[in-house]
């Protein structure tokens, strides 16, 4: 840790020492104009000179106190590591390996910057009186570690969606941050702690492909049992809807609708008068692709309050496929 004490009392030692000298030339100019007085004004341009000097240092050092926090708050505080290294996918992208594959490799970029900054950061030599104070802010963070590790083994034995290897992934961005935060503060007991678990979890669960590799297994065990669900009302106006909503939607892969299930009877959402507002019902949807296979998709079909007992045009919402590949016989 630094010590400027001594340059504190160097400045005011020198700021006295220019008043005395710049008090003793102006005497000596006013008692005697003719006394050839350069060297006392070269000893007085030297003292000035020093002095400046150790302000600029002074101003160094705020400038490099302030870079300090700055630095804290993006390592450490506010880590720009889970705000930007976090998975991010959704969609119909959630079972698209290539796609899933771009979100890790944006992800690991960001891991990078992160290890990258961290080694910028240590070569500024921070004072350990400006990063001491974060120390409470990275054993709460990393805390949130043994949170992180169960849902990674809960979604590694029961999610579907190979999107799903997010989780695992939290544990990677968890275990740069506390690699960059032993860095800054070296043999901390807690941090080395939860350091040594989201190590010993990786390690468990193997690599990111392997964890997919489990999921597509979760999710072809769950197709295997995945049917249409019973309709319990019957709208031909509704099914018929659903049906050019779907293929629409789904004419990127051509889908056909074989069947539409209402499955859900209107639901009735009024507002804090109790006063109607709307009413929505859910539905299923059997369709078939070009190459014969079979999926499930579903959707929500709502309706507005118009007041006096009628409701407007329905529409449809929320379309989504449940599986984009099921037995066929799980449709009937």
């Amino acid at each position: 840790m630094r010590n400027h004490t001594k340059e504190d009392n160097k400045q005011v030692v020198y700021s006295s020492g220019i008043q005395s000298a710049q008090m003793a030339l102006n005497n000596t100019k006013t008692k005697d104009p003719a006394y050839n007085t350069i060297d006392m004004e070269k000893a007085l341009e030297e003292c000035k000179n020093v002095y400046n000097g150790l302000a600029s240092g002074k101003q160094n050092l705020r400038d490099s106190r302030t870079a300090t926090i700055e630095y804290m708050e993006q390592l450490i505080r506010e880590p720009f590591l889970f705000t930007k290294g976090e998975l991010k996918i959704g969609g119909d992208s959630t079972q698209r390996e290539s796609a899933v594959n771009n979100a890790l490799a944006a992800s690991d970029a960001v891991i990078k910057q992160h290890e990258e900054k961290v080694v910028e950061f240590l070569n500024t030599q921070p004072e350990e009186l400006i990063t001491k104070p974060d120390l409470g802010a990275a054993k709460a963070k990393a805390s949130a570690v043994t949170i992180a590790i169960k849902k990674a083994e809960e979604a590694y034995k029961t999610e579907t969606s190979i999107a799903s290897v997010y989780y695992l992934q939290q544990l990677y961005l968890y275990k740069a941050y506390l690699d960059g935060a032993l860095k800054i503060f070296p043999g901390d007991a807690t941090l080395k702690q939860h350091q040594d678990m989201v190590v010993a979890a990786i390690d468990k669960m193997g690599s990111r492909q392997g964890y997919m590799n489990k999921l597509k297994e979760n999710y072809k065990e769950w197709v295997k049992n995945l049917k249409i669900g019973k309709p319990v009302l019957s709208d031909p106006a509704i099914e018929k809807l659903v049906t050019k909503e779907f293929e629409s939607w789904g004419s990127w892969d051509k889908m056909k609708v074989t069947k539409v299930n209402i499955v859900k009877p209107w639901i009735l959402e009024k507002n804090a008068l109790d006063i109607p507002v709307k009413k929505e019902t859910h539905v299923h949807i059997a369709f078939t692709k070009p190459d014969g296979s079979c999926g499930l998709g579903t959707m929500y079909v709502v309706q507005e309050y118009e007041g006096g007992g009628k409701y407007g045009t329905p529409y449809t919402t929320f379309h989504t496929i449940l599986a984009s590949t099921i037995p066929c016989d799980n449709l009937k």
